[in-house]
């Protein structure tokens, strides 16, 4: 979570205050050169034709910031990892539901740094944003029956034996 809310505060921060303006500018003296005017000299309609390309200069600037986002859920991807064998003694289910999201969460450190993925990004992506929601969907199933079950004393929505007593 904390590599998920860092990654899109930096991103938000980057686009506001560092890509936009480096990419207006570029694109406002680019003009200005082509039109063999100052840039505060610049027609509405020029200025408009410029801001035109200022969008894909952004994204592509962006993609720099995905490659460290890789390195940022590596360290999440890791920690995990190394707990992982601690969820044995849980569950079952919710071990292997841990296991899925070690390879997610790999995956995503794969796609983002560009070291590795399956087929393409995109389709690492797609395959790890479903992935996801198969796991939260899991989470929220063992959390309730971890509630109900404690609460009722019995087995109220069924769980599981883990796979290490």
């Amino acid at each position: 979570m904390l590599a998920s809310a860092l990654s899109v505060f930096a991103k938000w921060y980057m686009i506001s205050f560092m890509f936009t303006p480096k990419a207006v500018k570029a694109a406002l003296d680019g003009a200005a050169v082509l039109a063999g005017v100052k840039p505060d000299m610049l027609s509405p309609a020029q200025i408009q034709q410029a801001m035109a390309g200022v969008g894909p200069a952004v994204g592509a600037m962006l993609t720099k910031a995905v490659y460290i986002e890789g390195w940022m859920w590596m360290a999440g991807a890791a920690w995990l990892t190394l707990l992982t064998p601690a969820y044995a003694k849980g569950s079952s289910g919710f071990f292997l539901t841990v296991c899925l999201v070690d390879v997610l969460l790999w995956l995503i450190v794969g796609a983002d740094t560009g070291w590795f993925y399956i087929g393409s990004v995109k389709m690492s992506k797609m395959i790890i944003g479903y992935g996801m929601i198969v796991v939260g969907f899991s989470g929220i199933y063992y959390a309730g029956a971890t509630v109900c079950n404690t609460v009722y004393g019995k087995a109220i929505f069924p769980v599981p034996k883990p796979f290490i007593k």
